[in-house]
């Protein structure tokens, strides 16, 4: 399914059975611009960089019981949350190049975005993955294993500056 989609039709995958949404992906005269697998790829990223621009905005201006948090546990929070936006739109620029840019939570429907140019996009990647990688914990100071550290954030900025040729 979905996660075939990141391989299929290359060197490391190729189905016997043609079945589910990566088929336009190896047989590329079905791809179309509403195929599901664009979609749901589109749908995850935007859901992550919503709920992180919430997160951000939330604890860079805290109110009610979010002042109580200090201001190391802030940085920690914003810093994971701006590694998961920068983690979305670097996976919507490598697929896509130039996408809407949202950096603030949406409080009301909106219907007129418009792409912006890679460079924009890139600049934000790098600002939310240098954030990240200054103030997530090191690898053994993570509240919970599964928590992302500064060794994530280091790891998407190669692939970051890998993407836009600064290796």
């Amino acid at each position: 399914g979905w996660v075939g989609v990141w391989q299929v039709g290359t060197d490391i995958v190729w189905p016997t059975q043609p079945q589910g949404i990566e088929v336009p992906y190896y047989e590329y005269d079905l791809l179309t611009a509403d195929d599901n697998a664009a979609y749901q790829t589109w749908n995850f990223a935007y859901n992550m960089i919503e709920n992180a621009n919430s997160i951000i905005y939330n604890v860079e201006n805290p109110t009610g019981e979010a002042l109580n948090i200090a201001e190391d546990d802030r940085k920690k929070i914003s810093a994971e949350a701006r590694f998961f936006r920068g983690y979305a739109y670097n996976l919507l620029a490598t697929l896509y190049g130039g996408v809407p840019l949202v950096t603030d939570p949406l409080s009301e429907p909106k219907t007129d975005f418009v792409r912006a140019p890679i460079e924009d996009i890139n600049a934000l990647i790098e600002e939310d993955l240098m954030y990240a990688s200054q103030n997530l914990p090191q690898i053994d100071n993570t509240p919970e294993e599964s928590r992302v550290s500064r060794y994530a954030a280091n790891q998407l900025f190669a692939e970051f500056y890998l993407r836009i040729g600064q290796a």
